[in-house]
């Protein structure tokens, strides 16, 4: 009788393998991207298996899976090497997906919680970049005008048009060029791979935290996008992007007059703030406690994503500045702090303040030009008091986490950092 039984589960066991094995392949057969942004969401699954720890039979399989996904999977028609980069990556993604599929189908009862605990977020990573692209259509199609006149305004204020300098700067280097865009579009993947190195996958300990504060940047980012309609200078100056010559002089500036302007809803109203830089900071905030090395190295994919949001014309230099006290709205509404902890709600209200009268200014107001540091003097100021008020509530996390004899500091593990990225 228990050997039918063991018989019969085996018998399902397989079944649901061959099954989660044709459902992986046709899907990737059907998987097309024309950004890189998706594939580098499914190869952050390589952030999962790697951390959650791997057997050599898990290895095999994956070794296995890789030429069979690349006999299935679409490649890029085209020459982009990022978009190549990224589908490669992605193919990792697709093999280390399957190699925890079959981990979870194959557990015993008493290890499957560990297993899920890794396959849960290889999968939801995906799915939240694929909801994200579509709210960002919904923001679109309310605007059929947009405010970046108000921001090229204020870059020009600070006597120079950044994004168009950062443009040029990335033309004449062509090495540059590719490592900072690279490292624009391969965010899905560092969000992973923060999000894996947060939580300790090896005991099945899943940790969400990581992954509620993308999710509600990206939903109050949508409110915000929907307040301030913005696309960025390559949308507005096309192919004259990032030509200097379009960057106005400090005095004609000053006698621009402002008002929306109609700009292609085809392109997405998502500059103001940059999201993608808020998402950044806040991995560069959570990962405070990771080993230096791996601080570092999130030092440098925040300095390349700045230089990769400007030159690409994707982004005025305002938006990364408004995303700062837009980021302590969401850290402090999910900091890990009691309801009604002081720290948190003061945080959350400063960095609604600073946001809000940053669109206000920028909306309303010629400020900017009443004398040539008044702008430069307003940034420091928002940086400045944004870390102050950061470091703040973080003393507040860092007094609670002491008093939880079970609470112990993220760790990251510099060897899954070099495997994956």
């Amino acid at each position: 009788m228990i050997q039918n039984s063991h018989t019969s589960s085996r018998v399902i066991r397989v079944l649901l393998s061959g099954g989660a094995v044709a459902l992986l392949l046709f899907l990737t057969a059907r998987l097309t991207a024309s950004d890189p942004y998706l594939p580098f969401a499914i190869a952050s699954a390589s952030a999962f298996w790697i951390r959650s720890g791997l057997t050599k039979k898990e290895w095999l399989v994956w070794l296995i899976a890789l030429p069979i996904i690349i006999l299935v999977k679409q490649f890029p028609k085209a020459t982009d090497l990022v978009l190549w980069i990224a589908t490669l990556s992605a193919v990792a993604g697709l093999a280390s997906l399957l190699s925890l599929l079959l981990r979870f189908i194959w557990s015993e009862a008493e290890h499957r919680r560990i297993a899920l605990a890794a396959l849960l977020p290889a999968f939801l990573l995906p799915l939240y970049v694929v909801s994200a692209q579509n709210m960002l259509i919904i923001a679109q199609a309310a605007h059929a005008t947009t405010l970046d006149l108000y921001l090229y305004k204020f870059d020009g204020s600070l006597g120079f048009q950044p994004s168009f300098w950062a443009g040029t700067l990335l033309l004449k280097h062509a090495v540059l060029y590719w490592i900072s865009v690279l490292v624009y579009y391969s965010l899905p993947l560092a969000m992973g791979i923060a999000y894996a190195g947060s939580a300790n996958l090896k005991r099945g300990r899943l940790s969400w935290y990581m992954l509620l504060l993308f999710v509600v940047a990206g939903l109050l980012g949508w409110v915000f996008y929907n307040l301030f309609p913005a696309t960025g200078p390559r949308y507005v100056f096309g192919s004259g992007f990032p030509a200097m010559s379009l960057s106005l002089p400090y005095v004609s500036l000053k006698r621009l007059a402002l008002e929306p302007i109609a700009i292609s809803q085809v392109f997405p109203r998502n500059a103001m703030p940059s999201l993608h830089f808020t998402w950044l900071i806040l991995i560069w905030w959570n990962t405070r406690n990771f080993r230096w090395h791996v601080r570092a190295l999130t030092a440098l994919y925040l300095l390349f994503t700045a230089l990769g949001t400007l030159g690409t014309g994707e982004h005025y230099l305002i938006d990364l500045i408004v995303a700062w006290p837009f980021a302590l709205i969401v850290q402090g509404l999910l900091a890990p702090l009691p309801l009604r902890a002081s720290a948190r709600w003061i945080t959350a209200a400063f960095g609604l303040m600073l946001t809000l009268s940053w669109n206000a200014a920028l909306r309303y107001t010629n400020l900017f030009f009443g004398f040539r540091a008044f702008p430069w003097l307003a940034i420091a100021f928002t940086l400045l008091a944004s870390e102050a008020v950061r470091r703040s509530l973080f003393k507040h996390v860092d007094r609670q986490s002491k008093g939880e004899t079970e609470t112990q500091s993220p760790r990251l593990d510099v060897a899954m950092v070099e495997s994956v990225g």
